[in-house]
C-alpha cells in the first residue's frame, strides 16, 4: 500500500469506474484486513432504524458472533 490510502470493503458495481481507470486495485484476499469488531446491542429495539436491524440480522446470520 501507498501512503495515504486505505483498505475498505465496497460493493464491486460502486467502485467500477475507478477499478476500469486503474485508480483502484483489488487486494488479494491473503492482503486484507481481518480484525474483529464489535456490535455493541442494549436491546432497545424501538430505537433502531430499519437499516441497523437489518446489518445487525445479517451480521449474527452470516458472521462470526462470540
Amino acid at each position: 500500500m501507498r501512503a495515504g490510502s486505505a483498505q475498505g470493503i465496497v460493493p464491486r458495481f460502486a467502485i467500477a469506474n475507478m477499478l476500469d481507470s486503474g485508480h483502484l486495485r483489488v487486494l488479494d484476499p491473503a492482503q486484507t484486513f481481518t480484525e474483529p469488531f464489535h456490535i455493541v446491542y442494549t436491546g432497545r429495539a424501538a430505537n433502531l432504524t430499519r437499516r441497523v436491524e437489518f446489518v445487525i440480522d445479517f451480521i449474527t446470520r452470516h458472521g462470526k458472533v462470540g
